[in-house]
């Protein structure tokens, strides 16, 4: 025979709360809340939940009495508390805002003693719900289309699998099924939440203007690309010192966010920003690597642009132009060197693994 657990007087409030919530939502306007299991509502700042409850759907447990819940041994007062308070939660969101697919279980924890959680747990304990408005924010600002690798915060958090798949691929998929997906581990996981909470943080300031529509970049490529649309309706061709400002050091600056110290010096000698722009043989030599391994790394610096700034090969071709129409009625000035030398880093025309380093003459230009 089964004892109930006597209800302390301070726990009194709680069960006629608790009561109150059941009948409203038992009404017919919250059926689809019922259908979730309470795992979906739960966010990474949830403290106390009865985690033996996670797994069960709200219909479920609106079918306990408070002394049932009360009888189970992890359940006292702080749990029932935490309980009523997701139930609260549950029963002031719309039905517009909870998606019509079954109930989902989204990985659970309760913080430490000290109330803080662990960077790694927050994104193991997103909940369906978020996850479901933060899709939801990518497709109502039309960014299915953007690839994950342009948008993340750096190409070094995320595997290269993952740089050119578009947000699209996981704009339907439950939490579930994204943890269930091959070959997507923790990391992969990780910075998929990671970014679609980013963007969800950005497009929900605007939910007040729907006049206006959010545009995606990074802002030092933004930064350039607006230089560069600039500098293309000017006559002259900007100095050495505005390019290395609002081009060269801007580029780099992304490029160090995402790129390993050896691309980084590479990258420079290529530039010749430390001293005398410096050829594939000698930057070989110096970095004691193979003349192939060196081409392996500039594509790889080529790779990171094109993933970064996929406008910037078309950009940068027009500036190309525009230098080399110069070149042909005067000499190569050191603005006109830098230049070429950055755009040949950046985004290659013709790359030969034979051709030395070279000076720019009569409009051509050898790398």
């Amino acid at each position: 025979m089964s004892v109930s657990k006597k209800i302390p007087l301070g726990e009194h409030r709680l069960v006629a709360q608790y009561l109150e919530l059941c009948e409203t939502l038992r009404s017919p306007a919250y059926s689809r809340h019922l259908e979730k299991r309470l795992a979906f509502w739960v966010n990474p700042s949830d403290k106390r939940l009865p985690i033996v409850l996670l797994g069960r759907t709200v219909g479920e447990i609106l079918k306990m009495s408070s002394e049932e819940l009360l009888r189970y041994p992890s359940i006292g007062e702080k749990k029932f508390s935490a309980l009523v308070s997701l139930l609260v939660r549950i029963a002031n969101t719309p039905d517009s805002q909870v998606p019509s697919s079954g109930g989902l279980v989204a990985h659970a924890a309760e913080t430490g003693k000290s109330g803080k959680i662990d960077q790694e747990w927050c994104w193991n304990m997103v909940s369906e719900l978020e996850w479901d408005n933060w899709q939801r924010a990518v497709r109502e600002q039309g960014l299915e289309h953007e690839k994950i690798g342009r948008l993340c915060n750096s190409l070094n958090e995320i595997p290269r699998v993952l740089w050119n798949k578009t947000l699209g691929t996981y704009c339907h998929v439950s939490l579930e099924e994204l943890r269930a997906m091959k070959t997507h581990g923790e990391r992969r996981v990780h910075a998929i939440l990671h970014l679609f909470h980013d963007i969800y943080e950005i497009v929900s300031k605007f939910d007040g203007a729907p006049r206006l529509r959010v545009r995606m970049s990074l802002r030092w490529i933004d930064e350039v690309q607006m230089w560069m649309s600039e500098v293309l309706e000017r006559p002259s061709f900007p100095s050495r010192d505005e390019l290395l400002r609002r081009f060269v050091q801007p580029c780099l600056t992304q490029l160090r966010m995402d790129a390993t110290d050896g691309v980084m010096q590479l990258a420079e000698a290529r530039l010749g920003l430390k001293g005398p722009i410096t050829s594939v043989r000698q930057v070989a030599k110096e970095m004691n690597l193979a003349r192939a391994r060196v081409y392996q790394l500039l594509g790889q610096i080529n790779e990171i642009m094109s993933v970064r700034w996929p406008e910037g090969k078309s950009f940068v071709y027009r500036l190309r132009e525009k230098c080399i129409y110069e070149m042909i009625d005067q000499p190569a000035t050191e603005a006109h060197e830098i230049f070429m030398a950055a755009a040949e880093l950046f985004y290659p025309s013709h790359r030969s693994h034979s051709a030395p380093m070279g000076t720019a003459r009569a409009g051509a230009v050898s790398f």
